[in-house]
């Protein structure tokens, strides 16, 4: 075997570096992938909790319920039930004990039956 000139050791070296940073690229990329995806839905759950803790959030679902409750008063059977059912979805998490008015408190208990 011969022995490689200082060009071709240079030739070599280059490749082989450039070889090691794509793999070390590639490296990288998974681990900050692997992070992104256990943290991410973390940082969205706390994000949610902070957004339904809100004033402003709480405020216009109690003002939603109002335009509902008003809506229910006035509608027949068949539009109730849409209501009803409406209002179950919606306000499925939302924590009644919330909303100052003990109107509309009921009103919500009675529409999600709990």
């Amino acid at each position: 075997m011969r022995d490689l000139s200082s060009n071709e050791k240079i030739t070599v070296s280059t490749v082989g570096i450039l070889v090691g940073a794509i793999i070390a690229v590639f490296i990288v990329g998974m681990l900050v992938l692997g992070w992104y995806s256990f943290f991410k839905p973390r940082f969205a759950n706390v994000e949610r909790k902070a957004f339904e803790n809100a004033k402003s959030y709480t405020h216009g679902k109690i003002q939603e319920l109002g335009k509902y409750y008003r809506e229910y008063q006035n509608a027949g059977t068949k539009d109730q039930q849409t209501i009803r059912i409406l209002i179950a979805s919606s306000f499925a998490e939302f924590d009644a004990n919330k909303i100052n008015s003990p109107q509309l408190q009921n009103f919500l208990r009675e529409m999600r039956g709990y």
